[in-house]
């Protein structure tokens, strides 16, 4: 499950009742002015709580970052840092153009993000690649693992296995798919 975290405190533990092992957790910014920037409401208190909650219940925990120039990409260090004291994965995805993305908004791309963690890590190397993972994940100098998600990248599609559902019961093969099948018909 990918979720922005924002109903799991309430709902973590039965997530992981009904079996979920694992999950991806969007957070954007420790900041709670930018958080609230991007999300357009109130929600780091309530995303860090479900984080929590989700690590309180035994899930696999993974945190997605997409860093926007000029909105978060001062928080790449302390999402890193959180993640990297918390044991979480972490995993920065550089920004997807689709028809739901705000206009204007430019993402950093990957030898951005790198630049910006090179100013504290200089010395981290690359991962041979899972063919598994959309990411590519680097090594820093005491073992901890980060990851980068290169959408734009040519051979990104070729280790795709995911399929999505949407909050509105449509399933999207992929981000940049413009049709969606409803589930809800299908049911």
């Amino acid at each position: 499950i990918t979720t922005n975290g924002y109903l799991l405190p309430k709902v973590a533990q039965k997530l992981k009742d009904a079996g979920l092992k694992r999950i991806n957790i969007s957070l954007d910014s420790l900041d709670e002015e930018v958080a609230f920037k991007i999300a357009q409401k109130d929600v780091l208190k309530t995303v860090l709580e479900g984080i929590q909650a989700a690590a309180d219940a035994g899930l696999k925990i993974k945190i997605n970052c997409v860093p926007i120039k000029n909105v978060n990409e001062k928080d790449i260090l302390d999402i890193l840092e959180f993640c990297k004291n918390k044991g979480y994965i972490v995993r920065f995805i550089e920004f997807m153009e689709n028809n739901h993305a705000k206009d204007g908004a430019k993402g950093l791309n990957a030898d951005e993000i790198k630049a910006i963690i090179s100013s504290k890590y200089q010395n981290f190397k690359i991962v041979p690649r899972d063919n598994t993972s959309p990411a590519q994940y680097y090594e820093l100098e005491d073992g901890y693992q980060f990851g980068i998600i290169e959408p734009h990248k040519d051979d990104f599609c070729a280790a795709c296995n995911r399929i999505r559902l949407t909050a509105e019961g449509f399933l999207i093969p992929c981000l940049y798919f413009e049709d969606a099948m409803s589930i809800k018909d299908a049911v």
